[in-house]
């Protein structure tokens, strides 16, 4: 994608590789926490979902230590962030879709996280049914002007695709950043924080399943003897790609005019994992 936002900033030499200090195995409820409260995994200890964030005190978030300082903050999916925070300064806070609950700020954001949460329960590594409360769920947020027209009508294409051609259910995770990314840009022009995270989990998703479609040559020829539906999985990736990289552009747009910077953060570097038995997906 030689014309794309990401490759613009990466050949504006905006591209910066980091790595950190983190022990055991990987994995992005403890790596992303390193990353946003400054320390190792070691020092603050969150290493499960919806854990006691008591063991990390010391070691508060930046946005905590933002808004403490005056500066006001909007955060929005980013991972470990349940309970939402409270404080003077916040402009909303919506925590990610693992959370227990719908519980966010303001009141009205539950709304949307009731169904965000609802759907990502009932659509894990296989997708499931669409129940009538998502849909029922899912009209009231357009009403109330969370997710725009436009992504409805994609997501109407895309369950009519799923319908003729269960292939498409592969990428049902890709509606979800649709619609999670509406709702955050609703906000953020509305309230316009000045410190401000959105996080997305729809490319972990394909980039865990459908790497060996993308980069086949990663792997021996026992196991790309054995690949399914080779030529359409091999596009997961790049179609989930494709719907960040709009969104960034949406954002460098908003930030070009208001000023102020843009961090694009991708919390683990990946690379093919060779198992001895491959079970499905």
């Amino acid at each position: 994608r030689p014309k794309s936002n990401l490759s613009f900033l990466y050949k504006k030499n905006f591209f910066l590789e980091t790595e950190t200090k983190d022990f055991g195995e990987l994995h992005p409820w403890s790596t992303w926490p390193t990353v946003h409260r400054g320390v190792t995994n070691d020092i603050h200890s969150i290493k499960f979902l919806n854990q006691d964030m008591d063991c990390a005190k010391a070691y508060p978030p930046i946005w905590e230590l933002l808004e403490k300082e005056g500066i006001s903050i909007g955060v929005f999916g980013s991972l470990q962030t349940y309970p939402p925070y409270k404080g003077n300064n916040v402009a909303f806070f919506v925590p990610d879709t693992f959370a227990p609950n719908e519980r966010s700020f303001p009141i009205s954001l539950e709304l949307f996280q009731r169904f965000n949460l609802s759907l990502a329960k009932n659509n894990k590594a296989i997708a499931g049914k669409i129940r009538i409360n998502d849909f029922i769920n899912l009209i009231r947020i357009i009403k109330k002007g969370f997710v725009t027209k436009r992504t409805f009508f994609t997501a109407a294409l895309h369950v009519f695709k799923e319908k003729i051609d269960p292939k498409y259910k592969k990428r049902r995770s890709n509606v979800q950043a649709l619609f999670s990314f509406d709702a955050y840009y609703k906000f953020l022009k509305k309230k316009r924080p000045r410190y401000s995270t959105f996080f997305t989990n729809h490319i972990a998703a394909n980039m865990h399943r459908y790497w060996l479609y993308t980069f086949p040559s990663d792997f021996d020829n026992d196991i790309k003897n054995n690949m399914r539906d080779k030529n359409f999985n091999s596009q997961n990736i790049l179609k989930a790609m494709d719907i960040a990289d709009k969104q960034i552009g949406k954002l460098m747009s908003f930030q070009n005019s208001r000023g102020g910077a843009l961090w694009i953060v991708s919390g683990l570097g990946q690379e093919a994992i060779h198992r001895k038995e491959i079970k499905k997906q």
